[in-house]
């Protein structure tokens, strides 16, 4: 039997750049879940995600004028029914950040009184899962949540620790994230934490090995913020490395980097090969990937230690039957290994670049890369599949 209600606890919603909640969301509301969403803040992108225009569920914001007022006002709502329930829930909330979206959360959770979910379920392990433990435990229910990139490698490992104790399950979506996460876990806890991948709608991703030509460029394509972690500094680096007139790149994804990209761009002297595309829409990304020859991601560790669980991109890419490089960084070898990709060390252009002209000549290397790249998504990062697991395991919260 599938759960009546889902919550879902998320920071912001819509949001551009994860693609993966609103496949999720979409697919277990077509399994017959009902969901409401529950979040901090509104789309803070430009362009507007079109997967809501699909997803027809209630969303349930913290305002952004006066929230201190709605804050307070939430905070004697509940001090006056439940105050001891309330106490504990801040107080366990954690440190600052934590605690933080655990006042927030009184008013998501005095929304919610009206018609409570019968579980929330928050993605990301930091402050949306605070957020949802405060939600379940003034609403009397449990909560879970997924465990991505950031929320994990950031976060004290107390507070991690913390989160892992109070959830009733931690889904992760690498083996590398679990190893970590259970290594910070107490020993009672480390069993809640399992492996599930995200996935990709295969039936929206054709199938279409590109054919390389000896008499036009080849055309790369990278996506991504234009933040450190994912290394399109380490990209263009490594494309100048290139003989000129083989390549073309194009590079979509905003962010704070993108001025002193473009200037290094300049300096290297391949700004009339580079393209930088802004940010796209789901289905102008997926068009992009189509048209490339290879697809390369250059992810690396930031100074803060933040770093890529495993792009949903690079997914995207293997689905259509891109030829793909990244880097050995986090869980993105169990996604490119075994011959589904081309895995280079992070921050070494010179091997980045080493790869880029292995695909752009090595006609059965190509071949070989699509076909296996194809099948691993199919074997583990189908999306119907997964949702399905996963609706499974939200059911058994009932």
């Amino acid at each position: 039997m599938m759960p009546a209600h889902i919550g879902y606890v998320l920071a912001r919603y819509p949001v551009l750049s994860e693609t993966f909640i609103h496949r999720e969301l979409i697919a277990l509301s077509e399994m017959g879940l009902e969901l409401s969403i529950y979040a901090f803040a509104p789309n803070p992108d430009a362009i507007a995600h079109p997967a809501t225009k699909l997803l027809r569920v209630p969303v349930y914001y913290l305002p952004e004028s006066n929230r201190r007022w709605f804050i307070c006002t939430a905070l004697a709502y509940w001090l006056t029914r439940k105050p001891l329930t309330t106490y504990l829930a801040i107080r366990d909330a954690g440190e600052a950040e934590a605690r933080h979206a655990s006042f927030g959360a009184l008013h998501l959770a005095r929304l919610a009184v009206h018609d409570p979910p019968a579980h929330f379920h928050a993605h990301f392990l930091s402050s949306p899962a605070a957020a949802a433990q405060t939600m379940a435990r003034l609403l009397g229910r449990s909560f879970s949540a997924t465990a991505h990139a950031h929320d994990v490698f950031l976060p004290p490992a107390a507070e991690l620790s913390r989160r892992i104790d109070q959830a009733a399950w931690v889904r992760t979506i690498s083996r590398f994230n679990r190893q970590y996460l259970s290594s910070i876990a107490a020993a009672t806890s480390q069993s809640k934490i399992e492996v599930l991948r995200v996935g990709v709608d295969l039936s929206k991703l054709a199938y279409a090995p590109p054919l390389v030509s000896v008499d036009k460029p080849v055309h790369i394509v990278s996506v991504g913020r234009l933040v450190d972690i994912k290394g399109m500094d380490v990209l263009l680096h490594a494309v100048a490395r290139l003989p000129n007139n083989r390549w073309t790149l194009s590079i979509a994804g905003t962010g704070p980097g993108e001025n002193s990209l473009r200037q290094l761009a300049i300096r290297l002297g391949i700004q009339n090969q580079v393209d930088f595309l802004g940010p796209l829409t789901e289905n102008e990304v997926i068009s992009l990937i189509h048209q490339a020859h290879i697809f390369a991601l250059a992810s690396r560790k930031d100074r803060a230690g933040n770093m890529d669980g495993i792009p949903v991109v690079l997914m995207e890419a293997l689905a259509c039957g891109i030829p793909s490089v990244s880097t050995t960084v986090s869980g993105i070898p169990e996604l490119l290994g075994g011959g589904a990709g081309l895995l280079v060390s992070p921050e070494d252009p010179a091997a980045l670049a080493d790869a880029l002209s292995r695909l752009m000549t090595d006609t059965h290397l190509r071949a070989s890369l699509c076909r296996r790249g194809r099948a691993r998504i199919e074997r583990g990062y189908d999306l119907a599949k997964n949702s399905h697991f996963l609706a499974t395991r939200l059911s058994g919260f009932l």
